[in-house]
């Protein structure tokens, strides 16, 4: 006797949707005040601040595409994630 598993397809909600539009524009705002930041910003800026609020560690404003780019590489895997369960 051969048992299949059911297949079910699971539409996307109007939430879900919405979820998904919200975080791909704070992926967009996060990007553009990176590009901002790269404009205007000197070429070292401070990365730490001591409890007196002073700099004390210079850094690369490369850092800030840090930030952006951890956001775009959690949204990829969660939509990786995402797919992978609504095939499972």
């Amino acid at each position: 006797m051969s048992y299949q598993r059911p297949v079910i397809f699971i539409s996307e909600s109007t939430q879900d949707r919405r979820v998904s539009e919200i975080a791909i524009a704070g992926l967009a705002v996060l990007f553009v005040v990176a590009i901002y930041g790269w404009l205007v910003l000197p070429d070292t800026i401070p990365i730490n601040f001591g409890f007196d609020g002073r700099p004390n560690a210079w850094g690369s404003k490369r850092i800030l595409w840090m930030l952006p780019g951890l956001a775009l590489f959690f949204l990829w895997v969660f939509n990786v994630f995402e797919s992978y369960t609504a095939q499972v």
